[in-house]
């Protein structure tokens, strides 16, 4: 059962309009954060920081096939 308020053992961060929030990693995890910061109403500045020269992008994932090498078997 959900209750909305994190766990006892979770941690927990205040952040203000004024912080800035550096995510390393421009992959699905690091984009998802910045998508929960801003859904979570941060108003603060985010830079995200990857190592590909263009804006991150939808990547689908991989079937199980193409990752095994079996496409077009």
């Amino acid at each position: 059962m959900t209750t909305g308020s994190p766990a006892a053992d979770e941690p927990t961060v205040s952040l203000t309009s004024s912080d800035h929030v550096v995510v390393v990693g421009a992959g699905l995890a690091g984009w998802r954060l910045v998508q929960g910061l801003r859904r979570e109403h941060f108003e603060g500045a985010i830079t995200l920081v990857g190592a590909e020269p263009h804006p991150p992008y939808d990547r689908p994932p991989l079937s199980k096939q193409v990752l095994r090498g079996r496409v077009g078997e």
